[in-house]
């Protein structure tokens, strides 16, 4: 009955993760999209009145300058946003808890198959002692 805990456990922690995970590329892309809208605003509409604007009190070159520079400016911050990205507290928490459910279970698996032939061989009354002794072993290693 614990392998079928353990591996319940580690699906339920790795569904957490994955959703968790699945939330964070949404956001990232979500990010990217708003990027790409104002670097096509800036470029269009931005760069006409902003030109008309700074006309009149700077040359055409620096009037262009000083709007190029405002557009790399926001792109660069919502660049950034859409590119930085780390796993939350509940996603790395998830994904401890599944990797700690799997070892274990496949310890359980393992010892398991290995005992099944004495099983099948010893009789009753020496099971009773063979499970007391691993009962024993694994309480001790805990320690």
């Amino acid at each position: 009955m614990r392998p079928v805990r353990l591996a319940r456990a580690a699906a339920e922690a790795e569904g957490l993760r994955l959703q968790r995970l699945v939330r964070r590329q949404v956001l990232r892309v979500v990010y990217a999209v708003v990027a790409l809208i104002f670097l096509v605003a800036a470029l269009g509409v931005g760069h006409v009145v902003g030109w008309m604007l700074l006309r009149a009190r700077m040359t055409d070159l620096q009037a262009l300058l000083a709007l190029l520079g405002g557009d790399a400016l926001l792109l660069v911050v919502f660049g950034l946003l859409a590119a930085v990205s780390h796993p939350g507290a509940v996603e790395r928490e998830a994904l401890e808890v599944r990797r700690a459910a799997t070892s274990q279970l496949g310890r359980d698996v393992t010892a398991w198959v290995t005992l099944r032939p004495l099983v099948r061989i010893l009789p009753v009354r020496h099971l009773y002692s063979l499970v007391l002794a691993g009962l024993t072993a694994r309480n001790l290693s805990r320690r």
